[in-house]
C-alpha cells in the first residue's frame, strides 16, 4: 500500500466510530472519496469487526454475493501506511491479526482492505454487512476469539 492508493474501511475507522479516520492523527493524511461496498462477510469480534472475502482478490464486484458497507479513503501520505498496519495488527509475514489485499468495490474502485486472519463462527456474522447497523445472524452471545 502506498501514497496515492485507496483504502476501504468498514469498522472502527469509519466516520463517527471510536477510531474515526477523519478525526485522529491520520486526518491530514487522508480524505474521504465515497461510501462504497465490497464483496465479503462482516463478523463481530467483540469491540471491532473483521472481514472475510467471498471472492478472489481483485475480482469484479458481484451483486449476488454478500456485501460489506464502508468508506473509501485516499492515502495522502506514506506514513499513514505504517500507522494503519500497526493499528490493524498487520504483519508482512501474513501471521498478524489482519492481512491486507486489493479488491474492487461496487463503485469500480481498486482499494486496499484489511481482512481478518483469525477463525470466525456463523453466530458472529453481521447480516447487514454494516458495522454501524449490525444485526447478528444469531441472538447468541458473541464469544471472544482473541
Amino acid at each position: 500500500m502506498k501514497k496515492g492508493e485507496l483504502l476501504f474501511v468498514y469498522g472502527t475507522l469509519l466516520r463517527g466510530e471510536r477510531a474515526d479516520i477523519t478525526k485522529n492523527i491520520l486526518i491530514h493524511s487522508t480524505s474521504l472519496v465515497r461510501a462504497d461496498e465490497i464483496n465479503g462477510k462482516l463478523y463481530h469480534l467483540g469491540g471491532f469487526p473483521g472481514v472475510k472475502l467471498v471472492s478472489a482478490p481483485e475480482s469484479d464486484f458481484n451483486a449476488n454475493l454478500p456485501i460489506v458497507k464502508g468508506e473509501v479513503y485516499y492515502i495522502g501520505d506514506q506514513s499513514m501506511v505504517s500507522i494503519l498496519d500497526h493499528y490493524e495488527g498487520y504483519s508482512e509475514n501474513h501471521d498478524g491479526l489482519y492481512d491486507r489485499c486489493q479488491v474492487l468495490t461496487k463503485g469500480g474502485k481498486l482499494v486496499w482492505v484489511y481482512t481478518y486472519n483469525g477463525p470466525v463462527i456463523d453466530d458472529q456474522l453481521i447480516e447487514t454487512g454494516s458495522w454501524k447497523q449490525p444485526r447478528l445472524k444469531s441472538t447468541h452471545r458473541i464469544p471472544r476469539l482473541i
